[in-house]
């Protein structure tokens, strides 16, 4: 009987899908997007069948948002060795610089890709998700709507333009850590640093940092080496999963790809009532968040000026298992 009424639930659902579709052509025409950097593109649905509903790029990839929810458990960025996994189900690439390696963060209907070691370099970007019975599917096994055409199947293909800016930055590197291990990016490195991209004329910096307490731990927060004598900081860690900054300089910061604090943290150990021979590992995709123009988000300013608005920061860590064999 289930059996039967999906399969009356889906053949009504392409049934209704072609009156909209048909209404929708007659007062809207074909559908068409275009769009340019971290613009959001919502998406008008033609289809019963898993489709995405809405686009928004990034200054470090995109987001995605579908219909309903993705089976997350078939789809995959890179191959093993093997080659069992087949193609990427996502790709991102660049009319200059070529394909981007970077992280996919799924969560039910929503998918988020971030570019690994920060921004995009200003470009035109092509974005595939590959419609697949080892790619892009619903949970019932329905096949992405890429083409948006009422029929299942089609792969899902846009673009967008990152273009040249001048606009402040603050970064995160990214990293991968094990349970109970240090998160020092680099074997020489105190902790994980936070850098603002220009300090000129820079006095005062407030950011947040949102993270999964239950992957990361922080345990200190000390203030960046290279800071002019006299600069603090001021940290917060009340509420779980945000840290909450305000870094102030007596005078201008100065200087680029400037330390603003070291974060010193580990990742968990592993609860008492994991599987013998099992454990999660962290894999923390950095997100860069690039500002508007200066004034409205960034301390780019006088001393003598009103405070500025905060600069941003979030973080996102997901987590993959592993069990011994």
């Amino acid at each position: 009987m289930a059996i039967i009424e999906g399969i009356f639930s889906r053949a009504q659902r392409r049934r209704e899908a072609r009156v909209v579709r048909k209404q929708a052509r007659n007062t809207y025409g074909n559908p068409r997007s275009k769009f340019h950097g971290e613009a959001i593109e919502p998406r008008l649905l033609l289809s019963g069948e898993l489709a995405v509903s809405q686009f928004q790029a990034t200054a470090t990839g995109f987001n995605v948002q579908f219909n309903q929810n993705v089976d997350a458990s078939v789809i995959n960025l890179y191959d093993v060795e093997a080659g069992t996994l087949g193609a990427a189900d996502v790709t991102v690439v660049g009319a200059s610089t070529g394909n981007v390696k970077g992280s996919l963060v799924v969560n039910n209907n929503q998918i988020s890709f971030i570019r690994d070691g920060g921004l995009l370099a200003p470009d035109t970007y092509t974005v595939t998700l590959r419609s697949a019975a080892n790619g892009f599917k619903d949970l019932s096994g329905g096949l992405l709507d890429g083409d948006n055409n009422g029929v299942a199947g089609g792969n899902y293909i846009n673009a967008f333009t990152i273009n040249p800016s001048t606009a402040l930055t603050v970064s995160i590197p990214d990293f991968a850590r094990g349970p109970a291990q240090k998160v020092n990016v680099a074997e020489t490195d105190n902790g994980l640093a936070i850098k603002l991209s220009d300090g000129t004329n820079v006095t005062s910096v407030s950011l947040t940092l949102k993270y999964d307490p239950s992957l990361l731990k922080i345990t200190q927060v000390n203030l960046g080496s290279t800071l002019p004598n006299g600069s603090t900081v001021q940290s917060d860690l009340i509420v779980p999963g945000i840290l909450t900054l305000n870094i102030t300089s007596l005078t201008a910061i100065g200087g680029s790809n400037v330390d603003l604090v070291r974060i010193l943290s580990e990742i968990p150990a592993p609860p008492p009532t994991a599987k013998p021979g099992c454990w999660i590992s962290p894999i923390s995709a950095s997100t860069t968040t690039r500002s508007p123009p200066v004034t409205t988000t960034a301390s780019k300013r006088s001393p003598t000026l009103a405070k500025p608005p905060a600069i941003r920061l979030t973080a996102r860590l997901t987590a993959s298992g592993s069990c011994a064999s």
